[in-house]
């Protein structure tokens, strides 16, 4: 399994495999979780050579009923994601985002990923 897939797997059971790539499905059920390659870092050696492993920046979003619980899952996402094997590298601190649709409360938080090249 690649390190790519047990991220997703591992992510997925924070939220009882409500996790999206970018976009979540209308009407998902609360709380939910989607994620994003959003960039990041690249090594080049000094003889040129590319890099066995890409440095993904992913964000992570988390939407739920309320900001207790957005804040709560955000927490164990984390927690999973900084934990072996997966050995994420947060990027700041998670922030509240905006409410999407109304009555949605959203944390969200950057983390770098090394993911072994296909």
């Amino acid at each position: 399994m690649s390190k790519k897939s047990e991220f997703v797997t591992l992510a997925k059971a924070v939220v009882d495999g409500r996790l999206y790539p970018q976009t979540a499905p209308e009407n998902t059920r609360l709380p939910y979780a989607t994620w994003a390659q959003v960039g990041g870092p690249s090594l080049t050696f000094l003889e040129g050579a590319n890099a066995s492993k890409d440095g993904a920046r992913v964000q992570i979003n988390v939407w739920a009923k309320d900001d207790i619980e957005a804040d709560a899952v955000m927490i164990e996402m984390s927690d999973v994601i900084v934990a072996l094997p997966i050995c994420g590298d947060p990027q700041g601190s998670a922030q509240m985002t905006h409410s999407q649709p109304p009555n949605m409360r959203g944390m969200k938080r950057d983390f770098i990923i090394w993911f072994d090249k296909p």
